[in-house]
């Protein structure tokens, strides 16, 4: 066995081709993993011109083992992939959609770069198989060959359409191939066609993507010999073992420099035991609580790694990525930050009081009720700034409060009105460089810092975009149903004034279609004239706010598609909840027009609970 690292243009510069074995399973990457895939070549491409850069380690994505074949004849040599088949082939997708990009964008040169990187050029024998770099199983060959050959994306798209052209509602599942060659043209595409930078040009951008991509990202390559079972080295690999978190090197990393042993054991009872204790008591099971996993974005990881790379990120102001925490976290503390190592544990302790305050939240209370909605959107990047927010005590409880709630109706916002997300951790780590840089700094310098912001990816909407939006958006299909419920418990909580009893809801609450989505059986259109244009009508307004409400999961089973005459009076009389007054009163007919109007109403609740950067100051 032979290992050693290679850089990307290393692995397939070279006139060689990577087979993968008959008995492989077939590709099976999704967009996670492409997700993960592209960030990590966007971070590599953001930094590439960085003073230092060629200091830094390259970009680790992990092994590949590899067995030679026999070469005869005039054949190109090949290897077997026994492990990474499905790294190599999403790398060989990502060429392939950087060409193409290359070319919509027209930049020149990169094209026939990236060729060189999928494509052998000497062959000599089966010109249609050996000319490619990586050649997969049987089952994915012709969709491989589809996306491979692809230059052009409106093409592609339309010989693989994603959605029924006789039913535009119903989605077409795209080859996973033909999929992720999509998603990455698009992904680059739309980030080097960003303004955000202006001094780098599209071309330059397209370039610095190949180039990360050729000399930054890095792969250990295990070559077997003939004797060697790719088996056994299969299993290996791939057994089921318990790795080390980079808690647990960042916890030795402190208490190797705490001096004594029994000073090391005093510091690890008085501040570490708690990530060791069960904080949990009512749910055993689960073990203790910071080991449990926490899914935020496309990770899921240990409560304690999110919550340090979240404490790393909020001292450093810088984009801390998990597998690089122990790193930036030593590079940070040989900084001198810290007096002692009891000072350095007292404040990481302080912090990770907040981070659990933020997961474990009292929904009665404001930073609660942030915390469960930020965490519905999914917008976990903000939790940086929140913690230093939620610790500065230059800040009076007032302005902590107001700081939250403009934060909310940023993010709330900006999910309403489409808006980008893949800036997010940039954003909030400038927010916090400037208003940290600001002294005396209280709530409304932080909504003027806020507000100021101008791009696709720091706008704050005002009142005519984010109504805009509400009565056009297809909340339930756009939004998913975890987001919609969410913001109905909002307006909810809205509609409870000083003078309204505070119901508490115990238990979840489901999303309930008014007018139902199969509403054909039961809800005759009012005319037959136009019937198309009516039908068209109808549906269009099925997923807005204004036809969606709150029940209990077990009353939303009754409910189902029964007519509006039956349907109206159960919700009146079954629910307590204010958010569904509009279906009393003996109400018995919901037509499209009642959906608009109540469409409408509750986007006034939603200005006044998240109040836009045109507002007087977010209220306590």
């Amino acid at each position: 066995m032979r290992t050693d690292t290679a850089k990307l243009h290393q692995l397939f510069s070279m006139e060689r081709r990577f087979v993968i074995p008959l008995f492989q399973r077939p590709y099976v990457w999704g967009p996670d993993q492409w997700e993960a895939l592209w960030e990590d070549i966007r971070e590599m491409t953001e930094g590439i011109h960085d003073p230092g850069v060629g200091s830094r380690p390259a970009h680790f994505l992990g092994a590949i083992v590899l067995q030679g074949v026999p070469l005869t004849g005039h054949h190109i040599a090949a290897f077997q992939v026994i492990d990474g088949q499905q790294r190599l082939t999403t790398l060989q997708l990502f060429l392939s959609a950087l060409r193409a990009a290359a070319l919509f964008l027209k930049v020149p040169r990169v094209p026939d770069m990236t060729v060189s990187l999928f494509q052998n050029r000497d062959v000599v024998v089966d010109e249609e198989v050996e000319k490619w770099k990586v050649w997969p199983t049987r089952k994915d060959q012709d969709q491989y060959l589809k996306a491979m050959n692809a230059t052009d994306r409106a093409a592609i798209a339309a010989e693989f359409p994603d959605r029924d052209p006789k039913d535009r509602r119903r989605k077409l599942p795209r080859p996973p191939m033909v999929a992720a060659w999509i998603y990455f043209h698009d992904a680059i595409v739309a980030w080097s066609s960003a303004t955000s930078d202006p001094d780098r040009a599209v071309g330059d951008r397209v370039l610095d993507v190949f180039s990360a991509l050729r000399t930054r990202l890095e792969m250990v390559q295990i070559d077997l010999t003939e004797h060697e079972s790719p088996q056994v080295i299969f299993e290996t690999l791939n057994a089921r073992g318990v790795p080390l978190l980079a808690a647990d090197l960042l916890r030795n990393y402190i208490f190797q420099r705490a001096g004594s042993p029994a000073a090391a054991e005093n510091l690890h009872r008085t501040y570490w035991q708690r990530f060791e204790a069960d904080l949990d008591p009512q749910s055993p099971a689960l073990g203790r609580w910071w080991d449990q996993e926490e899914r935020q974005g496309r990770m899921t990881r240990a409560r304690l790694d999110l919550f340090l790379q979240h404490y790393v990120t909020a001292q450093t102001s810088r984009v801390v990525r998990i597998p690089d925490l122990f790193d930036d976290y030593k590079t940070w503390v040989k900084g001198g930050p810290f007096q002692t190592v009891e000072e350095e544990l007292k404040t990481l302790t302080h912090y990770a009081a907040h981070f659990e305050t933020l997961l474990r939240g009292d929904e009665s209370k404001t930073i609660g009720r942030f915390a469960a909605r930020v965490r519905a959107m999914d917008q976990s990047t903000v939790f940086p700034l929140v913690l230093w927010v939620l610790d500065t005590p230059t800040l009076t409880e007032p302005d902590r409060v107001a700081i939250l709630r403009d934060l909310e109706s940023f993010l709330l916002r900006r999910m309403i009105c489409g808006r980008p997300t893949n800036g997010y951790n940039k954003l909030f780590l400038q927010l916090l460089t400037g208003f940290r840089a600001q002294p005396g700094g209280n709530a409304a310098a932080f909504r003027a810092l806020l507000a100021a912001g101008k791009t696709e990816v720091s706008e704050w909407p005002d009142d005519a975009t984010f109504e805009k939006a509400w009565m056009e958006l297809d909340a339930y299909s756009e939004l998913g149903s975890a987001r919609v419920v969410m913001v109905l418990r909002a307006l909810e909580a809205e509609l409870h004034g000083p003078k309204t009893e505070h119901v508490a809801v115990h238990g979840p609450l489901s999303v309930e279609h008014v007018m139902p989505q199969a509403w054909e059986s039961h809800w005759p259109l009012p005319g037959v004239l136009a019937e198309q244009i009516e039908i068209g009508a109808r549906n269009a307004l099925l997923h807005d706010f204004g036809n969606l409400t709150l029940v209990t999961p077990k009353f939303n089973s009754t409910l189902s598609n029964r007519p509006a005459s039956e349907k109206l009076p159960d919700i009146d009389r079954h629910s307590a909840l204010m958010l569904n007054r509009d279906f009393g009163g003996g109400r018995s007919i919901w037509t499209e027009q009642d959906i608009r109007d109540r469409s409408g109403r509750l986007f006034q609740l939603a200005r006044k609970v998240w109040p836009g950067p045109g507002s007087v100051m977010a209220r306590a």
